[in-house]
């Protein structure tokens, strides 16, 4: 892609843009796959469906990425970009640049687009400010680590254990739509298979978000506040924001 930087600094603004439009496109078949394929109603419940879709397609892209990148440096959380080989900055840049991609779609196609009332505006619902404020605190975070060029492990490592669930998450947000929001959907393999996808996802998510998110935001906490290394790489202004989105983020 063409590199246009946003003013005064080297984050390339269109390979996220770029990605949030290949995100939209993801969303849009996923919507006519389940409205042509499956049978579902073109309603905004199966709009709704589509966006797990989408979440479905960033995970998928990023988590086996994420894992390659990690396994194949040493995790030191305020480590600079400098210090890794070219190809492994191209690629981590890259995915810090696509998983902002996803978080400005879905904050547009979800909760603008898709919150959208005629003759209202945009209604927001309970529990939309916290995924908002989830969404701008991850960017933020991201984008703090490509400005500064430091500290992208601590990201990286929170976003892999924090999406490795999410598509198992998003099958079981759809499975449990069409078992109960929708009559037309709910067949004797999905009744079938519902309450594996349901346990799987449980346990999974209690591993991921009770030992394995909270263990790597300690080593981030412990590199960057308690090492002299941690606290010369990273701006002082930046630590304070830094653990209270990431902590904020998991106990929320």
């Amino acid at each position: 892609t063409p590199k246009v930087h946003f003013p005064g600094t080297k984050i390339d603004i269109v390979f996220t843009l770029l990605s949030s439009l290949f995100l939209y496109g993801s969303f849009a078949i996923g919507q006519e796959f389940l409205i042509q394929v499956l049978g579902w109603p073109r309603i905004p419940l199966t709009r709704e469906a589509a966006t797990s879709i989408g979440a479905i397609a960033h995970s998928t892209v990023l988590v086996p990425s994420l894992g390659v990148l990690l396994a194949t440096q040493k995790f030191i959380p305020s480590a600079p970009m400098k210090s890794h080989p070219q190809w492994w900055q191209d690629a981590a840049t890259a995915l810090l640049q696509f998983c902002t991609g996803y978080m400005i779609y879905d904050s547009i196609n979800s909760f603008l687009i898709g919150r959208w009332v005629s003759g209202e505006g945009v209604v927001l619902i309970p529990g939309d400010v916290e995924y908002l404020g989830h969404h701008f605190a991850t960017s933020f975070y991201m984008m703090s680590c490509l400005y500064i060029g430091a500290g992208h492990l601590s990201a990286m490592i929170l976003m892999f254990t924090g999406e490795f669930t999410n598509p198992i998450n998003n099958i079981f947000l759809i499975c449990r739509m069409a078992m109960i929001q929708l009559d037309c959907c709910n067949g004797p393999w999905l009744q079938a298979v519902y309450p594996y996808i349901e346990l799987t996802f449980a346990w999974m998510y209690a591993v991921f978000r009770i030992f394995c998110g909270p263990m790597s935001a300690a080593l981030n906490t412990y590199d960057i506040v308690f090492t002299k290394e941690g606290r010369s790489r990273i701006p002082a202004l930046l630590i304070p924001f830094w653990l209270i989105m990431s902590w904020g983020v998991l106990i929320g």
